[in-house]
């Protein structure tokens, strides 16, 4: 008898644990019924300002796997991601560091994605963009030249920045029956840290246009601080432009 409730106590706790699981997951709502959507957010966390940053956590140990010890953001899940519009219910997300990350869903539905020949659609696409910028072309006496020498390496003079985007489009088919969308936009580019550029010399300037990207290799010492207004728009305005 003892065994039995044993069992039924253990087989209560994993019926549990699979039901969390899959509200976590948004395979069932709060009232244990299938819904559509990923998440119940109505809002997330409010992002950091410019010069501010999160957390850093130790990446690297030095000299035993051969990396140099270096500190990265802990990034805030401060984006919110439409999944159900017509509850206007999502996901709170980080960041994406490996590049741009896009979702869309349905307008006026819940039904998380949106198939790829939709007409109403509400999109969301956000990530940490990297670029670098020459400071040969700034003067040596200006602000913004002593705002960002600190992290300038000489002979290639150059800083990255790291640069997080978000933009929403909301698109409904257009009234003219042409096929044509109408669609609205709204985007935010904030600076988010910048670093000293750790390429080799040589790809500089032989490989400029290939030696920049998403990897953590190339860029290193990074500061947040050196976002703060103005210059952090100024570091990101190339990202802006074509976010």
């Amino acid at each position: 008898m003892q065994d039995r409730d044993v069992l039924k106590k253990k087989g209560k706790k994993q019926k549990n644990r699979t039901e969390a699981a899959k509200l976590m997951s948004g395979e069932i709502g709060i009232n244990g019924k299938p819904v559509e959507y990923e998440n119940l957010c109505t809002r997330c966390k409010e992002p950091i300002k410019e010069g501010e940053a999160d957390f850093r956590k130790k990446t690297g140990k030095g000299k035993a796997d051969g990396r140099r010890v270096d500190f990265q953001q802990k990034w805030r899940p401060s984006t919110f991601v439409t999944r159900c519009a017509s509850a206007g219910t999502g996901s709170c997300m980080k960041p994406s560091t490996s590049g741009l990350v896009t979702r869309c869903t349905e307008l006026d539905k819940c039904t998380k994605d949106a198939a790829v020949n939709s007409k109403n659609t509400l999109c969301t696409k956000w990530g940490i963009v990297t670029d670098y910028f020459d400071m040969n072309f700034l003067n040596q006496s200006s602000a913004e030249w002593n705002h960002f020498k600190a992290v300038s390496r000489l002979m290639v003079n150059r800083a990255v920045a790291r640069c997080e985007v978000v933009k929403h489009t909301a698109c409904r088919e257009g009234s003219s029956g042409s096929g044509g969308l109408d669609c609205a936009v709204k985007k935010a580019v904030t600076c988010r840290e910048i670093c000293t550029y750790q390429g080799k010399t040589d790809d500089a300037f032989e490989k400029e246009d290939t030696a920049m990207g998403s990897d953590a290799g190339m860029f290193m010492n990074c500061n947040a601080s050196l976002c703060v207004p103005p210059y952090g728009a100024m570091a990101c305005a190339r990202i802006a432009t074509m976010a």
